[in-house]
């Protein structure tokens, strides 16, 4: 009997111990949505880091956007539960072609993905049977849409690319009071721009829906962004690489020119010209679905001390033989911030980050070795979209001739070897990228 005490007083510190390790593990995300997935609760949650930003639009066409720190809010827990009660409980209709004026014509709260998510992924992003979300073809943004009167939330799934929309009607009065409630509480998290709706306005220059920041003078000032790479010297290198390997100690260490590969029976990680990729040839066998590849590629994120900035989902894909490749990018001063067209087909990568999961595992991790912090240069606002736009216009088609604009958006394009990254406009036309200065 003393025997048996004993084990189980061993069984229960060992497990003691697998619990401390996992909230170490996972320190500064319990909070967080990705923790919540975890226990696979009956609500589930909006997948992390998945929104690009939160928007509220407050009516009479004064819209509050929320770009940083969106998954540190308390809130989004709040955000989610409707969205899957909706899904879960609201009678279902189809909106065949959509105005987004009148989706926006009362207040309301707005996801924005920076990708179209299918709809079966929908389904696992918020832990709800399939049959329901795969009614949503597919969207790139939710609204949830409070009304005072009937106490009714209707939370819409938007395709802005497809103009096509599915709405969840859902009769309960303290929901519809919390969002209302909410998007006060979202208005105090207003960041640094005012935004306008291109819908809203009636401009016909744009192919969808826009949302952009617009600044009444030339009095704001931008901060640079500054590119430092957090791998300093072997040690980080060594110590980046070891959280591929289940026996760390057991790995071959290969200088090969300026970089190193580190390697066991089942892993390969190469540093080289800045480019850091784990490789595993280990078979796995477990789920492919969504939810389970997602969430593999974020804890590995997590994992990673020497990504420093936050990330959010830039685009993802579902990859024949099954799995995804998930492409992630970074966040600064609430706008995001990409690698520039020259650095990525020097170094053949659509982001920074780049996950590829098989069988509910991550097999492959790409990413360019960069982190940001803010540069002591700023520049002013000098150049607003219309002016960039035109800019734009006639450089590619001379005076009179104009294009439809599929988008158009702040950010940090960044390129190795400048001192100081300035925002830009970056202006989509045709399906390509362009930019243009904001000073």
């Amino acid at each position: 009997m003393k025997n048996l005490g004993k084990n189980l007083l061993i069984a229960s510190l060992m497990l003691l111990a697998i619990y401390q390790t996992a909230i170490l593990w996972f320190d500064g995300y319990a909070d967080k949505s990705i923790f919540s997935l975890f226990k696979k609760s009956t609500i589930g949650y909006n997948m992390p880091y998945a929104i690009d930003r939160l928007i509220v639009n407050l009516g009479d066409n004064k819209l509050v956007v929320k770009t940083d720190g969106i998954y540190d809010e308390e809130y989004m827990h709040r955000l989610d539960k409707m969205v899957a009660t909706a899904l879960t409980n609201g009678d279902f209709g189809l909106i065949e072609t959509t105005d987004a004026a009148s989706l926006l014509s009362r207040r309301c709260i707005i996801y924005q993905y920076n990708c179209s998510i299918k709809g079966s992924d929908i389904s696992e992003m918020f832990n709800i049977p399939e049959d329901i979300a795969i009614q949503i073809i597919s969207c790139d943004s939710i609204l949830l849409r409070p009304s005072s009167d009937s106490g009714i939330l209707t939370v819409i799934f938007a395709d802005s690319r497809l103009k096509t929309a599915a709405t969840f009607t859902l009769n309960d009065k303290d929901m519809t009071q919390e969002c209302y409630e909410l998007c006060g509480i979202i208005k105090a998290d207003e960041e640094n721009f005012t935004y306008l709706s291109t819908a809203q306005n009636s401009f016909t220059l744009f192919s969808r829906n826009l949302f952009i920041p617009v600044w009444q003078d030339n009095t704001y000032m931008f901060t640079c962004a500054q590119g430092y790479t957090p791998l300093k010297d072997f040690s980080d290198i060594e110590g980046n690489a070891d959280i591929f390997f289940a026996n760390p100690v057991n790995k071959l260490n290969i200088r090969t020119g300026d970089g190193y590969t580190f390697s066991d029976d089942n892993t390969v990680v190469k540093l080289q010209n800045d480019v850091f990729e784990y490789s595993s040839y280990e078979v796995k066998t477990g789920s492919d679905d969504f939810d389970i590849s997602y969430l593999a590629a974020v804890k590995l994120l997590a994992s990673d001390s020497y990504i420093r900035n936050e990330y959010y989902l830039y685009d993802y894909k579902q990859n024949e033989g099954g799995g995804y490749s998930f492409y992630f990018n970074y966040k600064l001063n609430a706008m995001p911030v990409v690698p520039s067209e020259t650095l990525k087909k020097e170094k053949d990568i659509e982001s920074f980050i780049e996950v590829r999961t098989k069988g509910g595992a991550v097999n492959r991790y790409k990413k360019y070795v960069v982190a940001f912090k803010d540069s002591d240069f700023k520049i002013r606002a000098e150049i607003d979209y219309i002016t960039a736009i035109d800019k734009l216009f006639m450089r590619l088609y001379g005076e009179g001739k104009s294009e439809s604009v599929d988008s158009i958006r702040l950010k940090y394009c960044y390129t190795p070897g400048t001192e100081h990254t300035n925002p830009c406009w970056v202006i989509t036309v045709k399906n390509i990228d362009f930019t243009e200065e904001v000073s």
